[in-house]
């Protein structure tokens, strides 16, 4: 843990940020002057959004790449670290390194969140009212939240009261020192992810986002524009849908469930999210204007990370087309798509325009996902989704299946498909749990959220995808068998301090 201090006092970040990330010479940044303005505040959750889009976080290694590779069934690889990602090869040094970078990264960006909220108590007057007061502080501890839970999703096992209660979690921080965090029980870690998930929703009560405001919010409190695109920050609709996927990940469905439709019909009526246009989305796809193609639904979000290299990044291995790297890029056969993911013997295969109906291109004898593409001239470019409004009611879903409301589980799944071009209702009787599996695996390519509901299901349904019949013979790609064949340990510096990982 020593190791994450050294690190978390070297914030990264560029341009109107840069008083942020400034450091003296003895690496402690200069907080009586950067916390001494309201713009210093603002500078302060952009240096954390900034730092939430490098490459060794949402930009790649938590999202699209590693994560992903994790738990879907690509092609082989001839990158060594990506091979022994995708066989589970974890003792190795390239995997551990790659567990490090990852666990730092989430640290760091926890250390700018601490930063900031022990120098916010105190200080409303530098705020134009109370309300901003509590969405700046609201967004921090929101932050704090998001980065905590997605800690313990990619370390831990879900199920964190109940039997797992006693079990050890990630170190909790929530407070800028070099003191170390100690480890605490998994219940306890709950109760502190969920003080400041539920404080963050109280505060933001009255976010822009619901539209709601006065009647001179845009020449007063928003005469800079900063709190119009509440999308790309952690607004009050997103403070729902990560209260949701907490509640899910302890195994409470019925509470995530209540958290999901919050969720979603506040964003929906509000208008802050809406469902894409399926028809729009073929019309403006591959062989037409693709500058103006909405790739990752981006109406459809509660939480946008805009991430200012994501395109660099993700081409060498989601578009070889465009820098000749295609021995990197991340491929599925041709089984895999078109017998299981997106059945092309099926109408619905054809329909689906996450399928090989939109950003599902076949080259080179396999299909590679161009989610993450978008021309320079595109608004839709360098945007990640961080949580989205078919998440929302896949977690609804989730909780009428396990409640035995098939029918009802199949309602909301078919209600998703329908705004993804599919015309044909799957029947309400269907296996409402194997169908969720099949459409997280559809619905979050380069996202990351597959894995998290792979863990979460307890790999009860992972065969739905890792399996397909093919010319009267079984394909099978390699399938962990074990929840911890899905987790990267935690870095060997910790391992050494005494940290322990249970699983």
């Amino acid at each position: 843990m020593k190791k994450i201090f050294l690190f978390m006092t070297i914030a990264l970040a560029a341009c109107s940020c840069d008083k942020w990330l400034e450091a003296t010479s003895s690496t402690q940044f200069k907080a009586e002057e950067i916390f001494s303005s309201r713009e210093g505040f603002f500078d302060a959750l952009s240096g954390v959004y900034i730092n939430m889009g490098k490459e060794n976080n949402y930009a790649s290694n938590t999202t699209w790449k590693h994560i992903d590779i994790l738990c879907y069934p690509y092609n082989s690889f001839t990158s060594l670290t990506l091979s022994q990602v995708q066989n589970h090869e974890f003792n190795t040094s390239n995997v551990k390194k790659l567990s490090s970078q990852i666990w730092l990264a989430y640290y760091n960006t926890i250390a700018n969140i601490n930063m900031a909220l022990e120098n916010i108590d105190g200080k409303e007057s530098l705020f134009m009212n109370k309300s901003e007061y509590n969405w700046v502080k609201g967004e921090l501890l929101a932050l704090r939240a998001f980065n905590h839970l997605d800690l313990i999703r990619f370390f831990g096992s879900p199920g964190m009261t109940g039997s797992n209660g006693a079990k050890l979690a990630v170190p909790y921080v929530t407070s800028y020192s070099p003191i170390v965090t100690p480890q605490q029980s998994s219940e306890k870690t709950m109760e502190l992810l969920l003080k400041d998930a539920l404080e963050a929703a109280e505060l933001l009560a009255d976010d822009p986002v619901t539209g709601v405001v006065s009647e001179n919010f845009s020449t007063t409190l928003n005469a800079t524009g900063y709190w119009s695109n509440r999308k790309s920050h952690m607004n009050l609709y997103a403070v729902y849908g990560m209260l949701a996927r907490i509640y899910q990940w302890d195994d409470d469905i019925e509470t995530a469930a209540y958290y999901a439709k919050l969720a979603a019909d506040g964003a929906m009526k509000s208008k802050a999210a809406s469902w894409i246009d399926p028809s729009h989305m073929i019309s403006q796809g591959f062989g037409h204007d693709l500058a103006h193609a909405d790739l990752t639904f981006s109406c459809e979000h509660l939480f946008t990370l805009e991430i200012n290299e994501l395109y660099s990044i993700v081409s060498k291995f989601l578009i070889p087309s465009a820098t000749g790297a295609a021995t990197e890029a991340m491929y599925f056969s041709r089984e895999i798509v078109e017998y299981r993911l997106f059945p092309i013997l099926e109408t619905s295969g054809l329909e689906d325009v996450r399928g090989t109906a939109f950003y599902l291109e076949y080259q080179n004898g396999s299909y590679v996902c161009r989610k993450l593409f978008s021309l320079s001239n595109s608004k839709y470019r360098n945007l990640m989704p961080m949580i989205r409004l078919s998440e929302m009611y896949y977690i609804m879903a989730e909780n009428e299946a396990r409640n035995g409301s098939k029918a009802k589980a199949m309602e909301l799944i078919n209600e998703v498909r329908s705004h993804r071009g599919i015309t044909e209702d799957l029947p309400l009787d269907s296996d409402a749990l194997a169908e969720l599996n099949l459409e997280y695996a559809r619905e979050f390519l380069n996202e990351g959220q597959f894995l998290y509901w792979t863990k979460h299901d307890k790999l009860a349904h992972i065969r739905d995808v890792y399996t397909a019949f093919v010319l009267d013979r079984l394909y099978t790609l390699p399938n962990p068998e074990t929840i911890g064949d899905l987790t990267l340990p935690y870095p060997d510096d910790e391992i050494n301090y005494g940290r322990k990982q249970e699983l």
